[in-house]
């Protein structure tokens, strides 16, 4: 058998494509899977340190780690229609200067800082208050923050506490690129060699045509995980995350990917490097 340190993320996205693995309703062999959850920010800092062999990364981190770790073909977050949203107290619109606001960011190393930063490059680090994900709308509600990035299944509840929409950065992000948002990305340890590789690819697709094929077997696993269990927001969530590109990035994924990382390089260099900095 062969060792691996896996970890993903609880959202129901990671956890319907990895879930026919998690709970054995697929052959797992010829692995020794030691699965490891966490938010994403959480998952960028054990990659970044190299404490797993498999890891779900938001693309900015792989981005900054291609050295050592290569993406899987197979299991990235990535589509139109799908990006993080900055959403405000009421009282703040769109003309609001963001650089006086004070901003919650699910993750300095995450594509939805990334994509802020593309928006507006100008708000001060010092504004910025990194959180995890579940935790920025309440900070909004307990005047905390002002305005704050929100990914996942905030996306889709943030309108029942009053709270309002200033900008889609997946929607600017398309408009401004032409191009699909690259959100999260399965990355692999380069020192594995081929075979192991080729494997787990094989494995993880396995896992996710079970996921499509036998979906209501996966809804306990995933209720058992999700931030928000209701029923329409879980469907919901995987329908606008898991889709053709999770299968399989193909060329309009791939040549997304390598136009983000364009950008990212033409980016304030400042930016990238904070990233770094636990």
């Amino acid at each position: 058998m062969v060792a691996l340190r896996l970890a993903y993320s609880t959202c129901p996205n990671d956890t319907f494509i990895f879930g026919a693995i998690a709970q054995k309703l697929i052959s797992t062999e010829p692995f020794d899977l030691n699965i490891h959850l966490a938010d994403i920010q959480q998952l960028n800092m054990l990659a970044r340190k190299g404490e797993v062999d498999i890891c779900k990364v938001s693309f900015l981190t792989y981005f900054l780690l291609r050295e050592k770790y290569e993406l899987l073909p197979v299991g990235s977050a990535i589509g139109r229609g799908c990006g993080p949203l900055l959403i405000a107290r009421p009282g703040i619109n769109e003309n609001t200067d963001l650089r006086s606001m004070r901003i919650g960011i699910p993750g300095w190393d995450t594509t939805a800082h990334f994509l802020l930063h593309y928006f507006n490059p100008n708000i001060p680090s010092e504004n910025k208050k990194v959180l995890l994900f579940h935790q920025i709308i309440p900070a909004l509600l307990n005047n905390e923050i002002d305005v704050g990035v929100i990914i996942h299944e905030s996306r889709f509840i943030y309108q029942r506490w009053g709270l309002k929409l200033l900008i889609d950065l997946g929607e600017y992000w398309e408009k401004s690129t032409q191009a699909l948002i690259p959100l999260g990305a399965i990355i692999i340890r380069k020192v594995l060699t081929p075979s192991i590789k080729e494997h787990f690819v094989y494995l993880l697709k396995q896992s996710i045509e079970y996921a499509f094929a036998n979906p209501a077997s996966l809804m306990p696993y995933i209720h058992s995980l999700a931030q928000e269990l209701e029923e329409e927001v879980i469907k919901a969530h995987i329908k606008l995350y898991v889709n053709e590109y999770t299968r399989d990035l193909g060329t309009e994924g791939n040549a997304s990917i390598e136009h983000f990382f364009e950008v990212a390089n033409q980016l304030n260099w400042d930016f990238i490097a904070r990233a770094f900095i636990d």
